[in-house]
């Protein structure tokens, strides 16, 4: 039912408890169907999008292709393969600039903004790319490219589905019949200067159909033999443009992205140089110290995942200026990877819920640290008294 051979080439060793566990959820929950499941494919870029996962408040997977029948019904629990940011693709423009005043959507907001990108795991950029001919010359290319969807379109339908138990034939006639695609790709013209057509255009978040059943696709582009697919490295490392091999993949399958690792960037540990690459040629649209997107390392190399699905590097194409998602969460790291994520000069954010190893400490140490820091004053001395937390009545009645 599930086929992980393009996982398992990728990954020939091992993969991590938390991918083990993934597959394992994914072979359960479509056990529970499976006379309605056709096939599932796991893909080289099969990983966990974490913060994606925290918004939702269920676990999303990214990287894989699932294909069932028409009469295959979705409940909440399919969240975790039918991955939220439907319709999202990417646009690549020829010596195109973009917008300057770029807008990010708000999860919930149904009203469609001009040159915003999605809250999660998106982009706006210029990029370069060079080759040289058999005599030395090396041209340059200039390129922009918007990797991004609508969720101001996409997302609201995309939330009706599950509770409902919708089945996969009204889910495709929905998103058919809503224009839903096609609005989110004229979308992302609104993000450059100019209205010339795309040189390059996909999505690797859409549902399909054959006539006889349906196909979901989740961060894969589907492509036949010969053709170039777009593959995304990293929001630092840009992009790397590939040619399918071989002579009947016909409607084949293949990973958008190098997929993502539970591995951050040690920011400390660069040299200026790349410390820039972060903070100056990267940018993303919230004021936090970090971002969770640009600074998550790939779960693999380009050359890892060309090895595994039988791809041939065409052009790389080098980030210049990216502007990137916020990654609206407030994440629920640990101590070492907070510090490692954060400038030296910036103060660290976290949860405010005793259920946070960090607050836990600072509640349970509260005095000591206070001593010690005399200016740390988190609780305010109105109601901190001898020692003791003086509440007014009312707080304590709405606890009991």
């Amino acid at each position: 039912m599930i086929d992980s051979t393009l996982f398992k080439r990728a990954h020939p060793q091992s993969c991590s408890a938390e991918l083990d566990n993934a597959q394992n959820n994914l072979r359960n929950l479509f056990e529970k169907q499976k006379q309605h499941v056709i096939n599932v494919v796991l893909l080289p870029n099969f990983s966990i999008d974490h913060d994606r996962s925290q918004a939702e408040e269920t676990p999303i997977y990214r990287g894989l292709m699932v294909n069932v029948k028409d009469t295959y019904e979705l409940s909440p629990a399919d969240k975790c393969w039918f991955h939220p940011e439907m319709g999202k693709g990417r646009s690549v423009y020829s010596n195109q600039h973009i917008q300057s005043s770029l807008t990010e959507q708000t999860i919930g907001n149904t009203e469609s903004q001009k040159a915003s990108i999605s809250p999660f795991n998106s982009s706006a950029g210029e990029y370069y790319s060079q080759s040289e001919d058999a005599y030395g010359i090396v041209t340059k290319s200039n390129y922009s490219i918007v990797s991004s969807g609508n969720e101001s379109v996409s997302y609201p339908l995309w939330s009706s589905w599950f509770d409902s138990y919708t089945s996969m034939k009204n889910v495709y006639a929905s998103w058919k019949r809503n224009g839903t695609l096609d609005n989110i790709q004229e979308h992302q013209h609104t993000l450059v200067t100019s209205s010339e057509k795309p040189l390059y255009q996909d999505v690797v978040n859409n549902i399909m159909s054959d006539g006889k059943s349906i196909y979901v696709t989740n961060h894969a582009v589907k492509c036949n033999s010969g053709e170039r697919v777009l593959c995304e490295i990293s929001p630092t490392n840009g992009f790397v443009w590939f040619k399918v091999n071989g002579s009947s993949r016909e409607n084949d399958f293949v990973a958008s992205d190098c997929g993502f690792s539970d591995q951050f960037v040690n920011i400390h540990a660069l040299r200026d140089k790349h410390k820039d690459r972060f903070y100056n040629d990267c940018s993303w649209l919230s004021n936090k110290p970090f971002n969770t997107y640009v600074m998550r390392k790939p779960l693999l190399t380009a050359n890892e995942l060309a090895t595994a699905s039988d791809l041939t590097k065409c052009e790389r194409a080098f980030m210049k200026k990216v502007t990137c998602s916020s990654q609206p969460v407030l994440n629920d790291y640990d101590k070492e990877t907070l510090l490692k994520l954060t400038p030296l000069n910036q103060n660290i954010q976290v949860p405010f819920k005793q259920s946070n190893e960090i607050v836990n400490y600072v509640l349970d140490n509260y005095h000591r640290l206070n001593k010690e820091h005399p200016s740390f004053d988190l609780i305010n001395p109105k109601y901190l008294k001898q020692g003791a937390l003086e509440l007014p009545r009312e707080i304590v009645e709405s606890c009991l």
